[in-house]
């Protein structure tokens, strides 16, 4: 693949379906990304909580979660995150986006909405940039690998190294270099990680991916 070719997929992934249907898995190597947070001198100071009301808990070795994702092209997504907690009960998170209107319910708190409140920022899901990696275009280089297939579909493995003083798109202050899988034909990231030194710290993968199938409206009605 030559990376005009590349710069195009990245570009055009969300014009090149009507709609998709995805799986994906999280995982997020919690306590080892601080370990090398406080190692690169970033301040990590939690606010202080009354004893009566409890404590912090400490970062967890690895967090997982599977999030289904809703895309109908142009402004519509949907997107349903479990939480696997050994701690409590399992949470779900729960949103929905109508270009920068979005409606989100974190377990059974109330629904959180910028429809009434103009400047009120806007919201989103990490797994959203799978599926959009445009914003990716502006803060990152790219080099090209080689292929590899997920969930089926053919892709291609891209290393990407953020330029110089270039956002992170939200990323997080470790994401100086992500590895990549773009799917050849539609575009979107059949896999992404950010790495550290060699060492993966989080990354989303699809675990299920369709494209183009019939999805009920009702799905992208707001949380109740």
């Amino acid at each position: 693949m030559e990376l005009a070719t590349l710069l195009e997929l990245l570009y055009s992934a969300r014009n090149r379906s009507k709609t998709v249907q995805a799986t994906v898995r999280r995982r997020h190597r919690q306590a080892r990304e601080l370990e090398l947070m406080r190692a690169r001198g970033f301040r990590l100071e939690l606010p202080r909580i009354p004893p009566e009301e409890g404590r912090w808990r400490e970062p967890a070795e690895l967090v997982e979660t599977t999030t289904r994702l809703w895309a109908a092209r142009p402004y519509w997504l949907r997107w349903e995150t479990a939480f696997d907690d050994c701690e409590s009960a399992p949470r779900t998170s729960v949103g929905v986006k109508e270009g920068e209107l979005f409606w989100h319910r974190f377990g059974d708190d109330e629904v959180h909405s910028n429809e009434h409140r103009p400047g009120g920022g806007t919201m989103s899901t990490s797994e959203e940039l799978l599926l959009d990696p445009s914003p990716l275009l502006a803060a990152y280089r790219f080099e090209i690998g080689s292929s590899a297939t997920l969930v089926g579909r053919p892709g291609i493995e891209i290393a990407a190294r953020r330029r110089p003083g270039a956002d992170r798109h939200g990323l997080g202050p470790l994401a100086d270099d992500m590895a990549l899988l773009i799917d050849e034909e539609r575009g979107v990231l059949l896999r992404s990680a950010i790495v550290v030194d060699g060492e993966e710290i989080s990354s989303n993968e699809m675990v299920e991916l369709r494209f183009d199938e019939p999805i009920p409206g009702k799905l992208f009605r707001p949380p109740a």
